[in-house]
């Protein structure tokens, strides 16, 4: 009887063991598209050595699969289905800092970059990106897959101002003694934040001595933004009808340059003569009309463009002395007198003709007064600048330059400045002073 029970019990345990060497696996395996399958975590009971299955990782959906295991190199096999899903939407990674300079046009693509696991890149969608205000807009930033998964967050977008403020000379700048100076008389400033711009004068100057003080008129917005315009106060002891342009002057800083300011104020010594004078082609010229070589070589380059548009160039002043200067001016006095005189004429010393870089333009027989509107003038409207010339007294300048709208009269600055000149629309003695540091 001992030994039947014994048997028995033997019995039992070895159905046992055998029972336990038999996997046992969890219910509803479900697996995330991208993560490691590893069929070792899906055991719920059983022993085994190895195991393995063929899953397939890039197949979404269910899946029937065998899982191979052995124990003690007994091999077992087992058969059942799998799910695999996509629920995870695409991963969106900042690439800079999402600011924008105000009024600017951007690309959310140059701020975000989405990548999806099946999908690789994915665009990147946002609602829409105003720039038209300073300060921070929040912005929703979202990205879906093939699946329909999103990924999606609200970010803020920073609009910073980084323009700086411009400022322009509206007209001379002259006060009288002891008057109050009120600088928005005699510059205009202009800014996206111009009802909060910081506006200071730089410099020592006395309202109540006649002179003239060197200045730096200087514009600051609320984001830092800095500009500064050179200028000359001058301090005067009367004011009244018979006061005309050249009551102040001063002798031109004679450069070596190209650059020489010289009008109402700034005279040249009347024995001032370039020393690189040559005659502009006979072709390019009435009568012997001469300038600087590279104002000549420049005109010469110009003047051939145009040719090809069927626009015809020639120059019929250049240079003129000091003394040719002051026989013209007399002249013209004779016949219209002083008043009208200064508003067509500068008077000897003051005329740029004398530095060799100004030239006065005709065309098929248009000359000064008759220039205006021919098929040149608009062609070196649009093209002068390309060949370093700007048009020197431009409508809508006069209190700048001290002289009347001349259409035919250009002056030789240089392709660079005169690309700049003309982006800026300001005067020659406007961007003189403005950007003082540019014209070296």
């Amino acid at each position: 009887m001992k030994r039947m029970l014994w048997l028995l019990s033997f019995l039992i345990l070895l159905a046992s063991c055998s029972t336990n060497n038999r996997l046992t696996f969890q219910d509803n395996i479900v697996i995330e598209y991208g993560e490691t399958i590893n069929p070792i975590n899906w055991v719920k009971t059983g022993r085994f050595d190895t195991i393995v299955t063929d899953v397939d990782p890039e197949k979404l959906g269910p899946q029937e699969i065998v899982i191979t295991s052995t124990y003690q190199n007994k091999k077992s096999e087992y058969p059942m289905t799998i799910q695999i899903r996509d629920t995870k939407g695409p991963h969106i990674e900042e690439l800079k800092t999402f600011e924008a300079p105000l009024y600017s046009e951007i690309q959310i693509s140059e701020f975000f970059h989405a990548t999806d696991l099946r999908d690789g890149n994915v665009p990147v969608e946002h609602t829409p990106l105003d720039t038209s205000r300073l300060g921070g807009k929040r912005v929703l930033v979202w990205a879906v897959d093939a699946v329909g998964n999103r990924t999606q967050f609200e970010v803020l977008l920073n609009v910073v101002d980084v323009n700086p403020p411009i400022i322009s000379q509206k007209s001379e700048f002259l006060i009288k003694k002891n008057e109050e100076l009120n600088i928005h008389d005699f510059f205009l400033f202009k800014d996206e934040q111009k009802e909060n711009l910081n506006v200071e004068i730089q410099g020592d100057y006395d309202l109540s001595e006649v002179g003239s003080y060197p200045l730096v008129i200087s514009a600051t917005d609320p984001s830092g933004n800095n500009n500064q315009l050179e200028t000359v106060l001058v301090v005067y002891q009367e004011a009244d009808e018979s006061m005309d342009g050249y009551q102040y002057i001063e002798d031109a800083n004679i450069r070596e340059d190209r650059y020489t300011l010289v009008n109402m104020r700034y005279q040249l010594p009347y024995d001032y003569v370039p020393n690189n004078l040559v005659l502009f082609p006979s072709d390019y010229r009435l009568g012997n009309a001469s300038g600087t070589l590279e104002t000549v070589a420049a005109f010469v380059e110009m003047a051939e463009a145009a040719q090809k548009d069927n626009i015809s160039l020639v120059v019929e002043h250049g240079y003129i002395s000091y003394w040719n200067q002051s026989s013209l001016y007399n002249a013209q006095v004779a016949k219209v007198g002083l008043e009208e005189t200064d508003k067509q004429f500068f008077r000897a010393g003051h005329s740029e003709h004398q530095l060799g870089v100004a030239i006065d333009i005709c065309s098929d027989g248009n000359c000064e007064a008759s220039f205006s509107g021919t098929a040149a003038d608009r062609w070196l409207r649009d093209n002068a600048s390309n060949y370093g010339f700007i048009l020197r007294y431009p409508r809508g300048k006069e209190a700048n330059t001290g002289m009347n709208y001349k259409s035919f009269h250009y002056r030789y600055v240089g392709k660079e400045a005169a690309s700049e000149i003309n982006k800026t629309g300001l005067s020659f003695e406007e961007f003189f002073y403005q950007f003082s540091d540019y014209l070296k």
